[in-house]
C-alpha cells in the first residue's frame, strides 16, 4: 500500500509525493493522501533531455508514467557541443577533399594538370 500527493498541471495530476507506509500515519495524515495498492511497473526509457514522470488518472483512479522533456544538464550540453564540433571537423575535412578534387579537375581541364 502507498499514499500519494499530486499537483495539478494543466489537465493532469503529477505525483509529487509518495509515502510507502501510509498505514503508519495518523488518520488525519492519511486523509491528505490518495491511498493505492502499489506503483505500476515502469517500462519506459527516457532519452537525453527527457525524464519519466508519474501521474495519477483521477477518473480511472490509477497511476501511469509518461516521458516528458527536461532541461539538459551541463554535461549533456557539453557532450552535445563536442559532438557538433566533431561533426563539423568531419564535414570540413570532406569539404577540403572535395575542393582539392575539384581543383585537380579544373587544372586538368585548363591544361595545368600533370
Amino acid at each position: 500500500m502507498i499514499g500519494i500527493k499530486t499537483k495539478k498541471e494543466g489537465d493532469k495530476f503529477r505525483v509529487v509525493y509518495i509515502h510507502y507506509k501510509p498505514e503508519s500515519l495518523s488518520q488525519t495524515q492519511k486523509d491528505k493522501l490518495i491511498i493505492l495498492d502499489e506503483l505500476p511497473e515502469d517500462n519506459l526509457i527516457a532519452g537525453v533531455g527527457e525524464k519519466i514522470e508519474l501521474y495519477y488518472d483521477l477518473e480511472k483512479q490509477e497511476l501511469y508514467y509518461e516521458i516528458v522533456e527536461r532541461e539538459l544538464t551541463e554535461n549533456e550540453k557539453i557532450a552535445e557541443i563536442v559532438a557538433d564540433l566533431e561533426n563539423l571537423k568531419t564535414e570540413n575535412a570532406q569539404f577540403k577533399q572535395e575542393s582539392k578534387d575539384l581543383q585537380d579537375v579544373i587544372d586538368t581541364m585548363l591544361g595545368g594538370g600533370e
